[in-house]
């Protein structure tokens, strides 16, 4: 085992920006309720659905463009880095070579 692997890994699966991107996307994907500062805003009037759920749960996440463009960078920087590291520790480059036209190809 490889403790700086397993330690990158850790602080890849902890990473707060990471989990608040894939969240604010997946409340999106099956919600559709994002709206973006500065923008339109739509006005929504309450309604209690039972005693636990009402219209307001599902109001939209508002964020501000410019700000979620640092958290979108910051993120792919992370990803990024660690896919670096990753394909440097498991040394995929013994498996390619490059063909004439210069592109990698798997050999064997």
């Amino acid at each position: 085992q490889n403790p700086e692997l397993v330690s990158k890994f850790d602080s890849l699966k902890n990473n707060s920006l990471l989990h608040g991107l894939r969240k604010d996307a997946d409340n999106y994907k099956h919600w559709g309720n994002l709206d973006f500062k500065g923008l339109y805003q739509r006005e929504y009037g309450v309604i209690q659905f039972n005693q636990t759920f009402s219209s307001q749960d599902l109001e939209p996440k508002i964020i501000d463009i410019d700000e979620y463009c640092d958290v979108l960078l910051n993120v792919n920087n992370t990803l990024v880095d660690f896919s670096k590291y990753l394909w440097d520790e498991l040394n995929f480059e013994q498996y390619l070579g490059k063909n004439e036209k210069g592109e990698y190809e798997i050999t064997f």
